[in-house]
């Protein structure tokens, strides 16, 4: 006769195995959340110039193109109209930048983190459309997550069309003339 085991035997086995997994599970959850990037769904657009030369070339760029510049009326407390951080906003420690469609009454949310000195990103995180603002609802929509895949591709090449683009022939030309360094 074959030896078979009972369920008494094999029940702590099973329990064992099901916590393994559980705790394996939940470690790579942690750990895939340490190392993303600062938000899971920001579309980011890569820059080869450092953060801080990035924020200085947005503040640039938006100098040029004021239509792109929050309103007075709309700038938080701290910030002063010719800065396009927002000083009393960061998250995890990385500078908001917020840009506006003034046709469109919509307040993007962007921010822009560093790899690097030679490398950095701007997160375009979602926009608040105040349109649609209302006292129990800010407006407010993510891009890659609350949007659906059509208006999210429209959201999105607008803001490449209006911003990325734009900003980065804006980089090429300044850094055109300087010599690579040996």
């Amino acid at each position: 006769m074959k030896n078979k085991k009972s369920f008494k035997e094999i029940y702590p086995i099973i329990v064992m195995a099901i916590a393994l997994i559980i705790g394996i599970y939940l470690f790579l959850k942690e750990a895939m959340e340490i190392a993303s990037p600062p938000y899971c769904h920001v579309e980011h657009y890569e820059f080869n110039i450092g953060s801080d030369e990035l924020v200085s070339e947005i503040d640039k760029f938006k100098e040029k193109n004021p239509n792109l510049k929050l309103p007075v009326n709309l700038l938080y407390d701290n910030s002063s109209e010719n800065d396009s951080t927002d000083k009393t906003q960061n998250f995890r420690d990385y500078p908001l930048i917020n840009f506006y469609y003034s046709d469109k009454h919509y307040i993007l949310t962007t921010f822009v983190f560093g790899k690097d000195k030679s490398h950095s990103n701007l997160g375009f995180s979602g926009f608040t459309n105040l349109n649609e603002e209302t006292s129990t609802s800010t407006g407010y929509k993510e891009i890659n997550n609350s949007l659906g895949c059509s208006e999210n591709k429209k959201q999105l090449k607008l803001f490449e069309e209006r911003i990325v683009n734009p900003l980065h022939k804006q980089i090429r030309e300044k850094y055109k003339n300087l010599k690579p360094k040996k």
